[in-house]
């Protein structure tokens, strides 16, 4: 699909996504935010950040990879390329107004979310499951299931395991990133109006404008029309009860 197709789609999914949607309320509950990559905070959850800082209401990002591809940077080391992208994340927080106490690193490795080796994966789900036991969310909110990436779809399954690990029953939403890329991975929800919510951003986009920018090294890697839908006139989230 070309980009221009992609970008018109992409506007016309969200049309019918507003049409089929409730407003998102507000609310004084705990909040988790699991984003695989540095960013995926940023464009999937950025307005609502924002708008929870400004209320003063807990608030936690876990950024469970250490996003340290090469795609972006081949000639840096590993950890130098993972310090990069912390110091843009935090920086980025900053701009949604959450401060670095707020976030959580796990430093799993980037690229192999989807196919970790076995230590790898109890020492994430015991750090996940330590994160949730401590700050005791009433929501987790992860990235849409079935959105076109393997990495987004193994957090989401890491979320679930690490809730039954802390022995806790929670709402798990989530919302979508790269599913923007492929805005008929959406379609399905537009038959589940129960299930979507809509989050009017014109009050915090500015500051999530702000926060993208912070991701600089980003800036270049992602298709337009991903980015576009990102920053547009909603974010969505879906309290799915049926998973495909």
């Amino acid at each position: 699909m070309k980009e221009f197709a992609r970008l018109q789609l992409g506007r016309l999914l969200r049309r019918l996504l507003a049409a089929n949607s409730r407003v998102l309320p507000s609310d004084s509950a705990p909040l988790l935010v699991l984003a695989p990559h540095a960013d995926d905070e940023t464009l999937g959850c950025g307005a609502l950040l924002a708008s929870r800082a400004a209320r003063g209401t807990p608030t936690h990002v876990v950024f469970v990879s250490d996003s340290a591809s090469a795609d972006w940077a081949p000639g840096q080391t590993r950890p130098a390329r993972a310090a990069h992208r912390r110091a843009e994340a935090l920086a980025a927080l900053g701009f949604l107004g959450l401060p670095p106490a707020c976030a959580d690193f796990l430093d799993a490795p980037d690229g192999d979310l989807d196919r970790l080796e076995a230590d790898v994966r109890t020492r994430v789900l015991g750090a996940l499951a330590e994160v949730l036991r401590r700050h005791r969310p009433a929501r987790v909110l992860v990235p849409f299931l079935g959105g076109g990436s393997t990495e987004h779809d193994a957090v989401f399954w890491l979320a679930r395991e690490a809730c039954v690990l802390a022995g806790m029953s929670l709402q798990i939403w989530e919302y979508p990133v790269w599913a923007w890329w492929n805005p008929l991975r959406l379609r399905s929800q537009l038959l589940r109006r129960g299930e979507n919510y809509r989050l009017a951003t014109a009050p915090w986009l500015d500051a999530k404008r702000r926060a993208w920018q912070a991701h600089a090294s980003q800036a270049a890697a992602l298709p337009a029309a991903l980015v576009a839908a990102a920053l547009a006139e909603h974010e969505f989230y879906f309290n799915r009860t049926h998973l495909p």
